[in-house]
């Protein structure tokens, strides 16, 4: 082995040093893509969020407008069932012999 073949202190030194400068620069750049990356998911969410209160709030008057159609229908089949209950029972007879074709 001839004297090229190992490096000094020093060179290990200065490529330990060129590494350590390289890792940090990729853990910055790590960092930083993770912030971002939290904020665009917040306002990632906040808009999700806006578009249903929008959504809602377009949509409010006509989904009031359902419940109140609603209501007066099932007013309305109330009223019928009460008309129909105080209607005397109307007895059952014979078609036939209203007619004269029965004894």
């Amino acid at each position: 082995m001839g004297k090229g073949d190992f490096m000094t202190t020093e060179q290990r030194l200065k490529k330990v040093e060129r590494m350590v400068a390289e890792n940090h620069e990729i853990l910055r750049g790590m960092r930083r893509r993770e912030r971002w990356r939290n904020v665009f998911q917040i306002f990632y969410w906040l808009v999700i969020i806006a578009i249903a209160l929008g959504a809602y709030y377009f949509i409010q008057p006509y989904i009031d407008a359902m419940i109140v159609a609603y209501n007066d229908l099932t007013d309305s089949i109330n009223k019928v069932r009460e008309v129909g209950e105080a209607i005397p029972k109307i007895p059952e007879f014979d078609l036939g012999s209203f007619f004269g074709g029965g004894e």
